[in-house]
């Protein structure tokens, strides 16, 4: 059974003990993914903050000056070095998926939540705080409106829904607060692991929507 307190340990049943958290830009996977880790006494990494971190470049700035394939080959080195990674939360890019390759090491290392929100959900948060757009490098050049901004999200999620849905143990309904996010999260893993040892035989692709 997880243990649920803030600070304690909690034993996942993955060979790697991780949860990765998957989804579109804005649905929360980076400020879930820092209470989630605090919830359940886990380690956080955020594979964007890595990646800025290690270069010392913002990403809107790494694909403007060299492009997006040159940002994806980055991405992907960072996740690839994540195979030794255990007891971790890590917030995975939006468009790490959009290559095979990733899509095969993220469900090599843990069990994958997809935090599925709404696009006109995603893009109110967007418009509501100027500086999510501008650290988004697929949002370059689209004006600071509504209508052209679910329009970008729409052709986001037409070519990544799939990837998001192939890839996921557990789909979630993101659009709450990050506390009654975490709760749902943490809700279904308990769930699920009550009475068996392997969380895989037991998710069935649960949707909490």
């Amino acid at each position: 059974m997880l243990e649920v307190g803030s600070g304690k340990s909690t034993s996942l049943p993955h060979k790697n003990n991780n949860l990765l958290l998957i989804g579109m830009p804005g649905c929360g996977k980076s400020a879930v993914g820092r209470a989630l880790a605090w919830r359940l006494g886990l380690g956080v990494f955020d594979l964007d903050c890595w990646i800025e971190g290690a270069s010392g470049e913002k990403i809107t700035k790494i694909v403007e000056q060299r492009g997006e394939t040159y940002f994806r080959d980055i991405e992907s080195k960072a996740l690839n070095s994540l195979r030794a990674i255990n007891n971790h939360v890590v917030s995975v890019g939006g468009g790490t998926l959009t290559r095979e390759a990733n899509r095969s090491r993220i469900l090599s290392l843990g069990i994958c939540i997809w935090l599925n929100v709404p696009i006109a959900v995603i893009a109110s948060r967007l418009l509501a705080d100027p500086s999510e757009l501008e650290k988004r490098p697929f949002f370059g050049g689209v004006p600071v409106s509504r209508e052209p901004i679910v329009e970008r999200l729409q052709q986001l999620w037409q070519s990544r829904r799939s990837h998001y849905a192939a890839c996921s143990h557990v789909e979630v309904d993101g659009r709450a607060r990050v506390g009654m996010v975490v709760g749902r999260i943490v809700e279904v893993l308990e769930r699920s692991l009550h009475g068996s040892r392997d969380l895989f035989e037991r998710l069935n692709k649960e949707n909490l929507v």
